[in-house]
């Protein structure tokens, strides 16, 4: 069970992530086309190539995990702050009320 449970951690990033980038192509150039923005050409350049020029260096590294990183600390302070906030408000309000 432990030479699977490696094989699956490092296995489910590259499956799951290069999966989705064919499907948010297909997705991206048929809106880029039908919303008149871009004709065929340049909808395929940045519909099917941007994304995977961006997404390869991602899995060259440690970029990925230093961008998961940082999202998830941006995304704990974001929610500590509203709690603050309302928990601060709400100390407030019985304190105007009292």
């Amino acid at each position: 069970m432990t030479i699977l449970a490696n094989v699956s951690v490092y296995a489910f990033p590259e499956v799951v992530l290069v999966s989705s980038i064919p499907v948010f192509s297909i997705i991206v150039r048929y809106n880029l086309i039908e919303s008149g923005l871009m004709r065929k050409h340049w909808a395929n350049i940045w519909s099917v190539l941007v994304p995977w020029v961006v997404a390869i260096p991602f899995y060259t590294g440690n970029i990925l995990c230093c961008v998961v990183l940082c999202c998830v600390v941006l995304c704990c302070v974001v929610w500590c702050g509203v709690v603050l906030r309302l928990t601060q408000s709400t100390m407030c309000r019985r304190e105007w009320t009292e």
